[in-house]
């Protein structure tokens, strides 16, 4: 990840004032290795980048916007407290205060800030530099079902302490993904839509059902 890294760092600063990427890939790196880290740890990350460059090459997003995209990307989970209610928000500050460590404008940081707090998906993304991240951040209820089964066990267990009972976490999982069965598309881009839609609404539809609630159909 080092690796990929240093490319973005190098990318958004420019060979003239490259500098040490360590300085805030070593912070950043220890955040996502916290030990309660099952799912939201730098493998997601990793996904989610990789998403993000075969979007990238196909559709040849302007500089300004893949750094703003991909440095979203880096930033989205950095602060991941399981008993607080305003992670987003954390890391949405987080990455302020290391971007104006760096000298990036504040014009930048605020379109950063916007869309990693966009992360917590309460409503529908209308800009396409926040549909293209959700979508992204959204991937994973697209995959076959037991990548997406293995997907909620890692999530499952983030949550075991904070809330014991599987009955009690299955419901609210449920509750939370079953609001995306009532909007118009799960993604929003034509791209992530005819890659993952048909297989999310199954994935949610099945997860819902084990639950007893009203689905959409497939």
């Amino acid at each position: 990840m080092f690796d990929r890294w240093s490319w973005f760092w190098e990318s958004l600063l420019g060979i003239q004032t490259y500098g040490n990427p360590s300085v805030l890939f070593v912070p950043l790196e220890k955040r996502y290795n916290e030990h309660h880290r099952r799912y939201h740890n730098f493998e997601h990350i990793a996904r989610c980048l990789d998403l993000f460059h075969g979007f990238h090459r196909e559709h040849h997003l302007l500089k300004r916007d893949r750094l703003l995209i991909e440095m979203a990307i880096w930033y989205h989970d950095a602060v991941y407290d399981i008993r607080a209610k305003d992670n987003e928000e954390r890391s949405a500050e987080l990455v302020v205060e290391d971007g104006r460590s760096i000298f990036l404008s504040e014009d930048f940081l605020a379109d950063v800030k916007r869309l990693v707090l966009t992360t917590k998906h309460v409503g529908i993304p209308e800009r396409q530099d926040e549909q293209i991240l959700c979508d992204i951040d959204l991937a994973g209820l697209g995959q076959p079902w037991e990548e997406f089964r293995r997907d909620g066990k890692d999530i499952r267990e983030e949550y075991r302490t904070v809330v014991p009972a599987d009955a009690e976490f299955n419901a609210g999982r449920a509750a939370f993904l079953g609001r995306f069965l009532g909007r118009p598309h799960i993604y929003q881009t034509s791209y992530f839509q005819a890659k993952y839609e048909d297989q999310a609404v199954k994935n949610i539809t099945r997860l819902i059902s084990f639950q007893g609630e009203p689905t959409r159909s497939a």
